[in-house]
């Protein structure tokens, strides 16, 4: 059974002074349940002996527990002798800690007709402690024999000691001002909480670590404070801390790190030591004593040196500088196609007028598509009718589109220029005539006019988009000579694009726009329409679409898609997108949009366009969409929907709630739909016949529970 060890020096014996005395008092135990007090009762027999043994906390001397080796012959302690010890004795505390100690007697002749008693204790691994003597620890040889007598008391503390603390280690040992220093201490004994401070104000935890920093040179002291069950210790640590080295610039930091013109740009400087100045150097010569991050606009493409020079107290400095780079989005400013009226298999070369440098050219015509790195492209068409020769350029900073168009063996009207221009809807000073002021507006409309040579043939059908709106102008040309549509377009748009489309009357097609990149919006964001040529297909004819290129936070987009129709279930990631119709009629082309992470943002823009009544008809047509009551409850009526379908052959029949633009909305394909009518209002339904010769959407919208 394990014990605590005695406290001897630093772990104090205390000894209480009562005399060897014949009366037969009680030992009473000591109220600290870590303290513990023995006695020693001794006699001398009547055979001339000295006997001894331990009187137990609370016992009276003939409570001793009686050592088997413990008798003494006076004959053998006549004289001064030296020290001879009993055999070991147990004391039991049952329930206690210790539960048990073992000791034993000492005794000697003194040589002056007196026996000096001790006790021993012994410690877990069978070693005997030091000789703990009482204060009246001598027995006369002249005591009446036989009657017992008893020592002081040997009072015993078995409380934990104090930790102790070794060693301050501090690293480093002479550090600099400023300069984060760490201390650890090396710490003996049971301790159960560490305090530090330091002359500099700072204040640690229970942590065996510590870490401060000192402002300036000069003397300064650490201290640390342990504690433990048996008390506390505290120790200092003295340290000389050495001027501050100059500033060290260890790097410039610019975000983002790719800079499109016009993005804001901000630079942080990343010093170690202590500095008084921080001084940015950056473009136009113009310096900045700013220790805060700050933001700047670069102007135009190109490589922006910007330097920093931290300078420190003693007057002591360094500089660092970094390059910018600037690139710009890469733009198409036109393409031109000649020649515009080819001849079947006759060569048409294209030219694109590009901005930007280090970009790769993507041209798409039909059935030819070429990739490559010029900006002149070649190709020729086998069949008549107008073509659209589109482009994509991709640069380090984004990409663009655009496009141009022919008539292959039709020679007909060209369009030469479109010229717009924009006004307030309602000026800020403007009155109405009565003196009063108009409604606030954020519209500006825009007033545009096409020019167009009629010498090869006369026009016979127009037709003009915007990204706002959209009018559909069959006509004479002759009848409106001076042909000004107007579009009211919101303030906020970042660009604006209109396309103009003209047929001759031999079937003959041009189609050619006008645009407003603008500017971006505090956000970063520069959205840009999406384009579709010709805006007036017929039936049958390529209708070839793109994305000008936008960009988000000064980010392009990572993905395009396309599709027909409002949640057409065919979709088509393309940066080109083709595709033709087989009906006449209204119809949708939804261009999508995804930015990449951390922007995350995606969305859809919708173009409208009108399907020309010419040309055949080879998918199927729906003629006739129905929704009747087939049964239910008064409560929960059922509505059967169904559709008359004419024209060429059918594949399937694909139904869904309006509404979504999402890349994959929840089809029903089957010939009918059967729904409850809706009791929350009225509900959009798409049908969407689908055949090898094309497809035709129709929509029909079904009232709420009356």
């Amino acid at each position: 059974m394990s014990k605590p060890s005695l406290r001897v020096g630093a772990l104090l014996l205390i000894l209480i002074s009562f005399g060897f005395a014949a009366e037969p008092a009680q030992l009473q135990s000591p109220p600290n349940s870590d303290e513990i007090d023995l006695a020693i009762a001794a006699r001398i027999d009547d055979r001339g002996r000295v006997e001894f043994g331990v009187i137990p906390p609370g016992g009276q001397a003939f409570d001793s527990e009686l050592p088997s080796a413990r008798f003494l012959p006076l004959n053998l302690v006549q004289s001064r002798t030296s020290w001879r010890s009993s055999s070991p004795v147990t004391i039991w505390f049952p329930g206690q800690d210790p539960e048990r100690l073992t000791v034993r007697v000492a005794a000697r002749g003194t040589g002056d007709d007196t026996v000096e008693f001790a006790l021993q204790l012994q410690d877990d691994a069978g070693a005997w402690g030091p000789r703990l003597s009482p204060t009246r620890r001598i027995l006369p040889f002249s005591v009446p024999v036989g009657r017992w007598f008893r020592s002081t008391p040997v009072r015993l503390d078995f409380s934990p000691p104090a930790p102790t603390i070794d060693e301050i280690l501090c690293s480093p040992e002479s550090p600099r001002a400023t300069e984060q220093l760490t201390c650890r201490a090396e710490v003996s004994g049971e301790f159960t909480r560490y305090a530090w401070s330091a002359r500099s104000g700072a204040h640690g935890g229970s942590r065996s670590t510590f870490s401060t920093s000192f402002p300036t040179a000069g003397h300064w002291t650490v201290q640390l404070t342990v504690e433990g069950p048996g008390g506390s210790t505290t120790a200092t640590r003295s340290l000389y801390v050495q001027p501050p080295l100059p500033p060290v610039v260890e790097a410039i930091t610019c975000l983002p790190t790719e800079v499109f013109i016009g993005d804001p740009v901000t630079c942080r400087a990343q010093v170690r030591g202590i500095f008084d100045e921080l001084t940015w150097d950056f473009p136009d010569n113009v310096q900045l004593n700013n220790k805060e991050p700050f933001t700047i606009e670069l102007p135009a493409e190109g490589s922006y040196r910007i330097a920093v020079i931290a300078t420190g107290p003693g007057g002591d400095s360094m500089e660092r500088e970094t390059l910018l780079t600037v690139v710009s989005p890469p733009r198409i400013e036109a393409v031109d196609c000649l020649p515009k009226a080819p001849e079947i298999g006759e060569t048409v070369t294209c030219t694109a007028s590009v901005t930007g440098s280090n970009v790769s050219y993507h041209w798409d015509a039909t059935g030819s598509p070429s990739t490559g790195s010029e900006p002149v492209f070649q190709t020729s068409f086998d069949s008549e009718g107008g073509q659209i020769i589109a482009l994509r350029i991709v640069g380090r900073a984004g990409d663009d589109s655009s496009f141009d168009s022919v008539s292959v063996g039709r020679p007909g009207p060209q369009i030469q220029q479109i010229t717009c221009t924009a006004t307030p809807e309602y000026p800020d000073d403007a009155l109405r005539p009565d003196g009063t002021s108009p409604p606030r507006s954020n519209y500006n409309i825009y007033s545009c006019h096409a020019e167009v040579d009629e010498s090869a043939g006369r026009v016979t059908e127009s037709a003009w988009w915007s990204a706002d709106s959209g009018v559909r102008k069959p006509r004479e040309f002759d009848r409106y000579a001076n042909n000004n549509p107007s579009f009211r377009i919101l303030r906020s748009r970042t660009s604006i694009l209109f396309v103009y489309t003209v047929r001759g009357a031999n079937g003959s097609i041009d189609t050619a726009f006008w645009m407003d990149r603008g500017a971006p919006r505090e956000d970063g964001a520069h959205w840009a329409p999406n384009w579709c040529a010709p805006v007036l297909p017929a039936r049958g004819e390529t209708l070839t679409c793109g994305r000008i290129g936008s960009l988000y936070q000064g980010r392009p987009p990572s993905r395009i898609w396309w599709r027909v129709d409002a949640g057409h279930p065919d979709l088509t990631d393309s940066a080109i997108y083709r595709t033709y119709f087989t009906t006449s009629g209204f119809r949708e082309v939804y261009g999508g949009y995804r930015y990449p992470r951390p922007n995350d943002v995606s969305g859809a823009n919708r173009l409208d366009l009108w399907i020309a009544d010419n040309g055949p008809i080879a998918g199927p047509t729906i003629e006739a969409l129905s929704c009747d009551p087939v049964g239910g409850s008064a409560n929960e009526p059922l509505l059967l929907c169904s559709a008359t379908v004419g024209g060429g052959p059918i594949d399937s029949y694909h139904w869904r709630n309006s509404g979504s633009y999402d890349r994959d909305p929840g089809w029903r394909q089957s010939e009918t739909l059967t729904i409850r009518r809706f009791v929350d209002g009225p509900r959009t339904y798409i049908l969407v016949v689908k055949g090898p010769g094309g497809s035709d959407v129709r929509r029909i919208r079904i009232p709420g529970k009356p």
